[in-house]
């Protein structure tokens, strides 16, 4: 139903890249300029044979594609609540991940195409993996959660705090045990430091993914942003306020006190299952605020091994515990909130799907098939639903021309932007000039624009944007 009513720039990713596959080969991998989160090794193989098998790489494949990864994480902690607890328990985590909050499902980006949300569902699946390995001491097992994770970093760096390092340190807990050989701690750190070193991206030269501490005052922003992030996507309380959400912050940061309190009372294999979700949940959290820069919605996408991590912690706690049903209250309550969030929540969309098919409709009466934009208003979304039939080429703005064709927009293919592309393109083109990160300034842009190419053949309207056409071309080079 998101799906349908919004689209976003950033669902376009895999779509383009796999056109670009099925038509010029590997080579489109080399040609792609990817975010450092590139997905390339999570996300497109699956995405990629959905396209194949549906003949299909519009909405629906990236719907199910997005369903069979959170279903994955929640089939997965299903499984690895239940090995060291009950059914029951195991069934409420379950529901929880599966009816997560409204805030994770749009800025925590569960509805997004790929994004964190894959990155979830092999640490998920690590963690299962883990587990197993943990009751049969088996280092082939450990072997395959290690290449779940391996696979993940070199796409998503996020999964080293979230998953990959609570398995290392998780390690410790069964070494003190005397029964587990140092095979499996060693394959994890392995494949920590190859992750690290950005190993697989390098070979394929893709964009590594710096990991950079911010500043003090940068870390108190992300701490206060924090509290608020974990009260409303944990919350408890039905009502969505503030107060609410800093109420539900200090009910779970007490029930994490007593998580971490309680798992070193808890035996072997219990105790490094319930060490995985606490290390999880304070490894996500210490690195948000340790290397976060943004301060704008969205960061909520980090956290996105919150909800899971916090309901297992939670049926962890409740098996064998005098306090047992202050913890499923604990866990009924939030499954409530984040069902009743669905209905009472604002829906944080992007722009409606129909939007789309309106200014597709405006193009195609003006007859403008090949234009420039900005990536995140009508450019590179409208190339994917109408299927590469009109192609508008992302661009970075420019203080001296405008707007700058010649420098390569993450998520865009580097040939769009070469000399020999622009000349084949069709002669009438046009500039799409909306307020943005592109131009601040719109008339700013137009007239530094005009300035360097002289006056359009025409101006055209359309709600937000204001097209700048050229009927004999435009020369970038």
């Amino acid at each position: 139903m998101y799906f349908k009513s919004t689209v976003n720039a950033d669902f376009a990713n895999s779509p383009i890249v796999y056109r670009e596959f099925i038509t010029h080969g590997v080579s489109a991998l080399y040609d792609w300029r990817p975010t450092p989160d590139s997905w390339y090794f999570s996300v497109y193989p699956i995405n990629f044979l959905l396209f194949f098998i549906m003949n299909d790489d519009g909405i629906t494949p990236l719907v199910l594609s997005t369903v069979i990864f959170t279903f994955v994480i929640a089939v997965a902690f299903y499984k690895l609540t239940g090995s060291v607890t009950n059914k029951a328990l195991a069934s409420l985590v379950f529901a929880g991940v599966v009816f997560m909050p409204q805030i994770m499902y749009t800025l925590g980006y569960v509805q997004h195409p790929f994004a964190h949300n894959s990155t979830s569902a092999y640490g998920a699946l690590a963690f299962m993996l883990a587990a197993m390995s943990a009751k049969n001491n088996s280092v082939k097992i450990t072997a395959m959660a290690s290449l779940l994770s391996f696979i993940a970093i070199s796409s998503d760096m996020w999964l080293a705090p979230a998953y990959l390092l609570p398995l290392v340190f998780g390690e410790i807990f069964l070494l003190r045990g005397g029964n587990r050989s140092y095979a499996h701690i060693s394959i994890y750190l392995v494949v920590a430091v190859a992750g690290y070193l950005h190993v697989l991206p390098r070979i394929f030269n893709i964009d590594i993914q710096e990991v950079k501490i911010v500043g003090i005052d940068q870390m108190i922003v992300n701490f206060k942003m924090m509290l608020l992030i974990i009260g409303k996507t944990l919350n408890i309380f039905i009502i969505q306020s503030e107060m609410a959400w800093y109420a539900s912050f200090c009910v779970w940061l007490v029930l994490l006190c007593y998580a971490v309190y309680s798992v070193f009372r808890m035996s072997d294999v219990m105790q490094y299952v319930a060490s995985l979700v606490v290390l999880s949940i304070l490894g996500i959290s210490s690195s948000y605020i340790l290397i976060n820069q943004l301060i704008k919605p969205g960061s909520e996408r980090f956290f996105v091994s919150l909800v899971p991590c916090a309901m297992a912690m939670c049926a962890f706690l409740c098996f064998k515990n005098k306090f047992r049903s202050v913890f499923v209250a604990v866990m009924c309550l939030f499954l409530a909130t984040s069902i009743a969030s669905h209905f009472n929540g604002k829906m944080y969309d992007h722009r409606k799907y129909n939007e789309f098919q309106e200014y597709t409709s405006f193009l195609d009466r003006h007859d403008l098939t090949y234009g420039y934009g900005e990536f995140w208003h009508n450019s590179i979304e409208i190339d994917w639903l109408t299927g590469g039939r009109i192609k508008i080429i992302p661009v970075y703005g420019d203080l001296k021309y405008g707007i700058n064709v010649e420098r390569v927009r993450p998520q865009t293919m580097r040939s769009w932007h070469t000399k020999s592309a622009i000349e084949k393109a069709p002669k009438r083109q046009f500039v799409a000039f909306s307020k943005g990160y592109v131009c601040p300034d719109v008339d700013v842009c137009t007239s530094l624009f005009v300035k360097k190419h002289g006056e359009p053949s025409e101006v055209l309207k359309w709600k937000y944007i204001t097209l700048y056409v050229y009927n004999d071309g435009l020369k970038f080079f």
